[in-house]
């Protein structure tokens, strides 16, 4: 999925446009009891740019897990967008800031396959030091047997 433009409200009044390069969809997961990411189809509300800033779908059930209440958003073509922003100035358009290098390297999204061969990785990695672990122990009891002269 590409660019999106929204027309953002609260209540009945347009408070701002945004364009979102990168949209990330969002859901309340009733069986972990947390929001996680889905499909457009199933979504509720979308995850800006910037990674912080959540707007509430506007005709779709209110997002559950967020007190704050959102900006209900209306999808809209780049025409209407650019509209908007004429209409009511920069300094009225809500245009989140960029994500900063620091936001990319840290919100980083794993596919379920990604999670499982990066489980299957630290699997791996953990039984290697387990197994490391136990050869120092070996090695720490026969040196103190010959330290101390436990026999």
């Amino acid at each position: 999925m590409g660019t999106i433009y929204l027309k953002l409200q609260r209540e009945d009044t347009v408070v701002g446009a945004v364009k979102i390069e990168e949209p990330r969809f969002l859901k309340f997961q009733e069986r972990n009891r947390i929001i996680i990411e889905c499909s457009e189809n199933e979504a509720v509300a979308v995850l800006a740019d910037d990674h912080n800033t959540i707007y509430h779908l506007a005709g779709k059930a209110p997002l559950e897990g967020i007190e704050e209440p959102l900006l209900d958003a209306f999808t809209i073509d780049e025409i209407e967008y650019l509209a908007l922003k004429e209409q009511m100035g920069d300094d009225d358009i809500i245009d989140p800031p960029e994500p900063s290098e620091d936001d990319q390297e840290d919100e980083s999204y794993m596919t379920p396959e990604q999670m499982r061969l990066r489980i299957i990785e630290l699997e791996k990695r953990a039984t290697a030091l387990a197994e490391e672990n136990e050869f120092l122990s070996d090695c720490l009891i026969e040196m103190s047997e010959v330290v101390y002269g436990d026999e």
